[in-house]
């Protein structure tokens, strides 16, 4: 099992797009608060967690303890799973099979406590 704390309150993958128009192309990509997120999270995963776990043949559990710091956000861990994917935590986000999350709140420390572990 891989278990790590990312520090920062994740913005919701949904809410967290937006549109630039190039000409005649238009281009959905990530807000500036979602690509600050990301950068923050990737620089905070240490390099032992980065292990590519997950394949076909080893589905993943996840658990995520999300800390927000008020009430408002909706649960979301969509960015999260993104972002381990892009780090090389986990091989590829749709080898997640089980997924547990769970939301707190913190004014304090904001973040996200992940858990992952290859299933049985």
């Amino acid at each position: 099992m891989i278990s790590f704390f990312i520090h920062g309150q994740p913005p919701r993958k949904s809410n967290s797009r937006r549109i630039v128009h190039n000409g005649s192309k238009v281009r959905v990509i990530k807000s500036a608060q979602a690509l600050a997120w990301v950068s923050s999270a990737l620089a905070q995963i240490r390099p032992e967690d980065c292990q590519g776990i997950g394949s076909a043949t080893q589905p993943l559990r996840a658990t995520f303890h999300v800390y927000y710091e008020t009430r408002r956000p909706d649960l979301s861990v969509e960015l999260v799973l993104d972002t381990l994917q892009q780090a090389g935590v986990i091989s590829d986000d749709r080898h997640v099979y089980e997924c547990h999350a769970f939301k707190w709140f913190s004014k304090e420390r904001p973040g996200v406590y992940c858990e992952l572990e290859v299933m049985g």
